[in-house]
């Protein structure tokens, strides 16, 4: 995991990648710190739909999503444009938590990033919306 965090700081989502198969070739099934790490990777890379298909090797692996994949979720959408839905995944995950439904609660950050791409996109309702979350939460 320590290098596949160093290489995805570094924004080398190949390298992440290949240190992931030969991880699981050996028999080692990834943790959610592993596989965030290679996300981050794949953000850092520029590369937001190999961040988004990292989500569901989580999700395969029965993994529960946390508040620093949701993070990156909300980056990755942003990054493809998709801030309506990023704002719609967030309301979701939010609502499950509230309900009972899901233990992951959307933390700050989430919102954060949320009002950054909103604001970069010029999704001015989703980001009046996001900041409300922050300063009133």
């Amino acid at each position: 995991t320590s290098f596949i965090t160093a290489h995805a700081a570094l924004g080398d989502a190949i390298s992440a990648f290949r240190l992931l198969n030969e991880m699981k070739a050996d028999g080692v099934a990834p943790n959610i710190k592993t596989l965030t790490a290679v996300m981050q990777g794949c953000i850092q890379a520029g590369n937001a739909d190999l961040a988004l298909a990292m989500c569901g090797e989580m999700k395969k692996g029965g993994l529960e999503l946390d508040g620093v994949v949701y993070t990156m979720i909300v980056q990755a959408l942003g990054m493809k444009g998709e801030v309506r839905r990023a704002a719609l995944l967030v309301a979701s995950v939010q609502r499950d938590f509230g309900e009972g439904k899901s233990s992951t609660q959307i933390v700050k950050s989430t919102y954060n990033m949320l009002l950054k791409v909103a604001v970069e996109s010029g999704s001015w309702a989703i980001a009046v919306g996001a900041l409300s979350e922050i300063l009133f939460r």
